[in-house]
């Protein structure tokens, strides 16, 4: 993460979420890899049937890189849904 970007701490999923700028934020380890668990095979099917989202939106969570906050909200939303 660059040293200038603010980053605030919120609750999301069970987990924190890291707001990195305006617009991004990281998913938690916790819930990365929880999804991990989930995921039957890292192809685009089986990502976007599992979550919901692109196989390059996977590499950034896995990686630990920022995604976009709506993706990332959704995101958190199916996985609570999902644990229901």
């Amino acid at each position: 993460m660059h040293p200038a970007a603010s980053t605030q701490e919120t609750a999301a999923a069970g987990g924190r979420e890291t707001r990195v700028s305006r617009g991004m934020i990281r998913i938690p380890a916790e819930t990365v890899a929880l999804m991990r668990a989930q995921l039957p095979a890292q192809t685009n099917d089986a990502i976007s049937a599992t979550f919901g989202i692109s196989q390059n939106t996977w590499v950034k969570i896995r990686d630990g890189e920022p995604i976009r906050r709506s993706v990332g909200e959704r995101l958190i939303a199916r996985l609570a849904r999902a644990r229901k």
